[in-house]
């Protein structure tokens, strides 16, 4: 997907907004990596973030 950063960005926050895992997800690149600041590497890649995620949003059902 070619889009502007701002367009990326009001993609990822409806998606947070509408609870919509997915595509939440689709906004990330597939080697993405999440970390705790400053440091500490919690998730290594698309799969690590969805099994931590799919725990995290779950408690809003």
């Amino acid at each position: 997907m070619n889009e502007t950063p701002e367009a990326t960005i009001q993609r990822q926050l409806d998606a947070y907004n509408a609870r919509d895992l997915d595509a939440w997800l689709a906004t990330y690149a597939p080697h993405a990596k999440q970390y705790l600041f400053p440091a500490t590497l919690l998730a290594s890649d698309i799969d690590e973030i969805r099994a931590r995620s799919t725990k995290a949003w779950a408690r809003w059902k």
